[in-house]
Parts: C-alpha cells; sequence; structure tokens
C-alpha cells in the first residue's frame, strides 16, 4: 500500500510539472476552479483527477488507467452508491476514463460548471443536486450512450435552451427547480418524466407515451382533454387545480394523487371512471389513489352533457368524491335526432326555394305573353276597326292622354262590316274589316 502511494505522489509530481508549462483547456473557468476530469490533463489516459483550471496542475489523483480508486478516495456500488471523491467545482471531459461509476452522484456545492462535461462510459444514472448554481444548459458534447436515468434535484434550473439536446434516457427527474414550463425537444425515449415543485402551468412540450408523470406541486389549475391512456402512475398533488375535464385513463393505471387540490369540474369517460375507481386506498404512495377532500359536482352541467354522476371510491374513503362520468361524444339518439331535424329543416327549405323558383318563371312568362299583346300593333289597312288597347300596356305606362281622340270616334250604327268573320279575336275583343 505505502508502494502505490509512493507511486501515485511521484506521478502527480511529474504531470503537475509538464502540465503547467503549457495551456490548461479549461483555463476560462477563471482562477480558483478544481475540475474533475478523465482526460489528457490527468497524464496516462484512462486515470481520472482534479486539475486547476487555470494551469492544469494536478491537484488529486482519483483512479489510475486500470480504473483502480486511489485511497483515500473511493467508489463501491450495490444497488446504490457510495464514494468520496476530492472537492471540486467543475466536472469535464471523462471520456477516456476507465473508472467504473454505474450511479455518479454530485451535490452539495454552491456553484458547478458543467459547459464541456463528458460523462465516464460506464455511468447509468446521473444525479446532481442542492446546487444553487450550474450551467446545464450550456453542455454540448453528448451524453453516454449507457446512460438511463437523469436527475436534477434543487438544483435552481429555469430555462433549458432550445439547442440542448437531451439524452435519449428512460427517466428524467427536474424536482424542486425553476422551471415555468416543460424542456422542449424531451427525449422520446423517455419513459417516467418527475418534475415536482416547480412553476409548471401547463403541459405543452410533454412527451406522449409516458407511464410515469409526477406534477406533485405545480402550479397547475386545468387538465383539459389530455389522453394519457400510456400512464401507470400520475400525480397531481398540491396544485392548485380545480377542472379535470375529459382526462383519458386506463387500466394500466396504479396510481392516482390528487391531494389538496380543490377539484370542482371533474369530468371524465367510463373508462376513466373505472380505471380510477378499481384502485384502493395508497398506503405508500405508490399504489393507490391519494385524495384528502371531498368532490362534488354540477348535477345540472353534467345532465346536459348526457352524463351522469358518480361516486369513487365509495367505502374506500371517508371523503365523498364524485365525478361526472359523460360519453366521449353525443349518444347515437342524439345524433340521430339531430340528423332528422337538420333533413327536415333541409326539405322545408329546398322545398319552398322550388316553389319560388317555379313562380318566378310562370310569372316570367306571363309578364311576357302579356307584353307581346300589348306592345302588338298592327296595321289594318285603313287604321279602321274595333280593337281595344289594354289599360295596363305599355302606353299606359307612358303616361298617354287620349282625352283628345274621343272627339272622333263612330258610332256603331256608322260601322258597316265587310267580312263574314274577324280578321283576329282575343280575350279583350275582335278585329273586323270594315268601312
Amino acid at each position: 500500500m505505502m508502494f502505490i502511494k509512493l507511486l501515485v505522489v511521484g506521478f502527480v509530481a511529474v504531470f503537475a510539472q509538464t502540465t503547467s508549462d503549457s495551456s490548461c483547456k479549461y483555463s476560462s473557468y477563471g482562477p480558483n476552479i478544481s475540475v474533475f476530469a478523465g482526460d489528457e490533463t490527468c497524464g496516462t489516459l484512462g486515470s481520472s483527477c482534479v486539475v486547476d483550471a487555470l494551469t492544469c496542475n494536478i491537484t488529486d489523483i482519483v483512479s489510475l488507467p486500470n480504473g483502480t480508486f486511489v485511497a483515500p478516495w473511493y467508489y463501491t456500488y450495490n444497488k446504490t452508491a457510495t464514494l468520496l471523491f476530492p472537492d471540486f467545482n467543475a466536472f469535464g471531459d471523462h471520456s477516456h476514463s476507465n473508472a467504473s461509476m454505474p450511479t455518479l452522484i454530485v451535490g452539495d456545492i454552491p456553484f458547478l460548471i458543467v459547459k464541456d462535461m463528458v460523462l465516464p462510459s460506464s455511468v447509468i444514472r446521473a444525479d446532481f443536486s442542492n446546487i444553487t448554481k450550474m450551467d446545464f444548459g450550456s453542455i454540448t458534447k453528448p451524453f453516454p450512450p449507457s446512460l438511463v436515468a437523469l436527475n436534477i434535484y434543487n438544483s435552481s434550473l429555469d430555462i433549458f435552451p432550445i439547442t440542448f439536446k437531451w439524452p435519449n434516457v428512460l427517466n428524467i427527474t427536474l424536482l424542486g427547480n425553476n422551471l415555468q414550463t416543460i424542456p422542449k425537444n424531451l427525449p422520446a425515449s423517455l419513459k417516467n418524466f418527475a418534475i415536482q415543485n416547480n412553476l409548471i402551468t401547463d403541459f405543452n412540450y410533454l412527451p406522449a407515451n409516458l407511464s410515469l408523470l409526477n406534477l406533485r406541486g405545480n402550479q397547475i389549475t386545468s387538465v383539459i382533454n389530455n389522453d394519457w391512456r400510456s400512464l401507470d402512475f400520475l400525480a397531481f398533488t398540491n396544485n392548485p387545480l380545480t377542472t379535470i375535464y375529459k382526462l383519458k385513463l386506463s387500466n394500466k393505471l396504479r396510481y392516482f394523487g390528487g391531494s389538496n387540490c380543490p377539484i370542482t369540474n371533474f369530468t371524465i369517460n367510463n373508462e376513466t371512471y373505472n380505471a380510477l375507481n378499481k384502485l384502493t386506498a395508497s398506503p405508500d404512495g405508490m399504489y393507490g389513489f391519494k385524495m384528502n377532500g371531498n368532490i362534488s359536482v354540477d348535477q345540472a352541467a353534467c345532465t346536459a352533457i348526457s352524463g351522469s354522476v358518480m361516486q369513487l371510491w365509495a367505502n374506500k374513503t371517508n371523503y365523498s368524491i364524485f365525478a361526472c362520468v359523460a360519453p366521449d361524444t353525443l349518444p347515437k339518439n342524439a345524433d340521430s335526432s339531430s340528423n332528422n331535424i337538420g333533413v327536415i329543416i333541409g326539405c322545408v327549405i329546398g322545398g319552398v326555394a322550388v316553389i319560388c323558383i317555379i313562380l318566378f318563371f310562370v310569372l316570367r312568362k306571363r309578364k311576357n305573353n302579356d307584353q307581346s299583346f300589348y306592345y302588338e300593333n298592327p296595321t289594318l289597312g285603313n287604321n279602321t276597326g274595333t280593337g281595344t288597347q289594354g289599360s295596363a300596356g305599355e302606353y299606359s305606362e307612358m303616361g298617354l292622354n287620349v282625352e283628345d281622340l274621343r272627339v272622333h270616334k263612330l258610332d256603331l250604327s256608322d260601322l258597316k262590316v265587310t267580312t263574314k268573320k274577324p280578321l283576329a279575336s282575343g280575350a279583350f275583343g275582335e278585329v273586323w274589316l270594315g268601312t
């Protein structure tokens, strides 16, 4: 053991000397920054160390190229990780480290620089907790494909830039930060998403096909038309939630949490009602349901959407919890009735339109016939005869005064008919040839 310690001391001394004379890749971090790295700054590739950001002088060797941790630093893993590392406030490039760290735990420090972070290829779960300031959104290097879970607790995160590339993990927990919206571009691989104790107000950017969704302790007021039938865990506890309307859940559901939510509108379909009602009171917050207040719904409003007021978890809780259970669409009878009314109205309107069209053409034809008669002014030889002119004809409309012609009117005794038949006849009289 003594030999190993002496060897490490000599190893540190040699590389402290060789790296202090060159520019350090972490120098932009500024003074008084200790970087935990696993790259060329540690000397032989495969080792990990802590270096000074300005000079890259090695201050601690953490692991050797073969992956062995150097005392007093250690890392053990048996379902949970136990580790002891030297102090650092920047996490650098570990792309060449051979140290085995299935679970990486970093936390309880005032700030952490991670913009150049590359996790060891052995990391399956990465936890960052209780870090007052961290530039996590500045990471540009890819995460290792081995990573399954990424958890950031109580670390004042507020905004992730749209350019941030999330790792293709199954689990993400962002508990106790300052997030006002769900981060964009969450991976399609995500199945379990916990974003408790933030400032979330809506579900924009929430990926589909989640199995677990923990929204406890946010600012959500309504859940409307959300199809979450893929979920087996859903928690709304400690939200100012008043409206759950047409939320869809399935029999996959194993936990539902709604404690301390002032719900006044609880409208669901039959499938969701059955999924909720089968649950029993939860003893552990993992299975069953957790509610701590009464819920009543508006009977009239429920009836108006063809719903029925039904009790949830009867005989399973001391609280009276009711929901309006309504179909997703109108009943078939209602649809048929509505369609019949529409057909009737359409037929009436169509019939009226047809009648109007027929009347229009009849009147138009009659008018044309009348005008052809009134406008005809045939020449009858010497302009004698007994024809009459319609009082509503073209000339009457022109306002011609025929009073002056009355002095030339012939008596019937003065007329002599020279033919046996009229030259013309019509509805208003006949035309005869005479002298």
